[in-house]
């Protein structure tokens, strides 16, 4: 998400008569943070984005939604050679990144968002990769036998390596790398590890040398004996997010630090509307939070508003959303229009939503469909 993400009752017809792009913005200063993003009365056409499958056919689907149709990019699929895990694309739009049990591979990214012929990045299997801001670091997290190992890779423009990876690692007791988010202000690198909780990871993208990772933190603990199975940082890096199951219930947390001071905001762990929060989905006023339900197959999507009293956060519960079985990836489109979701357990496997003009928070079933089986993952195309 690149904006406030949730449409505004009172700024809605402004939407219809002015048009969109990153128009919502949260309010500075005191009071919850609303801002919406575009509806399908200002743009039928989202951005181009990619979904990871790992079905029969492990391999990429590349997407656009044009009038409201899926329509795939020109070449789609593209063919992964081996079970895939992960994917990032580089904030600069060039290079597509994909993490496999036979290493991770760079497409190249051409008109059209089309992907070139596959090459080489790395022969290790890893379980998480991102790319920072600036499109200079290629971050690596593995599960080791004792925990956690991160490698940061200097990349060029091109995606190519450009050096050598530094190499960290940390010693986690039942660390099981699920997911990893880089800071947007490239300070910090935050690992969910499951039941070995979250780790903080200094970080300094903006260095000479190829050495931009620190020494890694004590491990957060995970708050109610279940696992830590998603993480992720709001754009302005105020806030730090991590879904959470509890071992006790069907039903998970969302805990929410204070990224300047690390300590949990009051209020925490929000009832996360669902069993297992795999996916987080975080703006500058809003949160979406993607669950498994739990005793049912059929997940949720649940939305909080960030509430900003001079330097304090917290969130505030918003509408929640029917989604398929088990979501595992939510993004926002480059257009602003829809947010993006996929299923794992299908049912279905790709779901598109708008923001409602009414309802803060609300969002809109607009597109579904199948596109590829068991999908890991989706990515964003940035805006060009």
């Amino acid at each position: 998400m690149k904006s406030g993400k949730w449409a505004v009752a009172a700024l809605a017809a402004s939407c219809l008569l002015a048009g969109c792009g990153d128009f919502w913005q949260a309010p500075s200063g005191g009071g919850g943070g609303g801002g919406g993003g575009c509806t399908t009365s200002c743009s039928t056409t989202s951005g181009g984005f990619y979904i990871l499958n790992k079905g029969t056919t492990s391999q990429v689907a590349g997407y656009t939604l044009v009038s409201g149709t899926l329509t795939a990019m020109s070449g789609s699929p593209f063919a992964v050679s081996a079970a895939p895990t992960a994917m990032a694309v580089t904030p600069s739009g060039a290079s597509l990144y994909v993490s496999t049990a036979d290493g991770i591979f760079l497409y190249p990214i051409g008109t059209g968002g089309a992907l070139g012929a596959s090459s080489s990045v790395s022969s290790k299997a890893v379980n998480a990769i991102q790319v920072d801001s600036t499109s200079s670091w290629l971050v690596e997290a593995t599960t080791t036998s004792t925990g956690v190992e991160l490698d940061a890779l200097p990349i060029g423009p091109t995606g190519t390596a450009a050096g050598s990876a530094q190499t960290v690692t940390a010693t986690v007791s039942g660390a099981t790398v699920e997911q990893m988010a880089i800071a947007p202000n490239n300070n910090s690198i935050f690992v969910a590890l499951g039941s070995g909780g979250t780790i903080t990871i200094p970080f300094n993208a903006a260095t000479k040398t190829n050495t931009p990772l620190g020494i890694p933190g004590t491990p957060l603990g995970v708050k109610h004996g279940g696992q830590a199975v998603s993480v992720a940082v709001d754009p302005d890096s105020r806030i730090i997010l991590i879904g959470e199951t509890l071992a006790s219930s069907n039903s998970g947390g969302l805990r929410v630090l204070d990224y300047a001071t690390m300590q949990e905001v009051d209020g925490s762990p929000y009832p996360s509307g669902g069993a297992t929060p795999n996916a987080i989905l975080p703006g500058i006023g809003s949160v979406y939070v993607g669950n498994s339900a739990g005793a049912s197959s059929a997940g949720v999507i649940a939305a909080f508003n960030i509430v900003t009293t001079g330097s304090v956060y917290s969130l505030t519960a918003g509408p929640t959303s029917a989604a398929g079985d088990n979501p595992v990836g939510m993004v926002q489109d480059s257009s602003d229009t829809y947010v993006l979701d996929v299923n794992s357990g299908g049912s279905p496997y790709f779901q598109a939503y708008t923001f409602d003009q009414s309802t803060t928070g609300k969002l809109d079933p607009a597109v579904s469909g199948s596109t590829g089986a068991s999908p890991v993952t989706i990515v964003a195309l940035p805006s060009s």
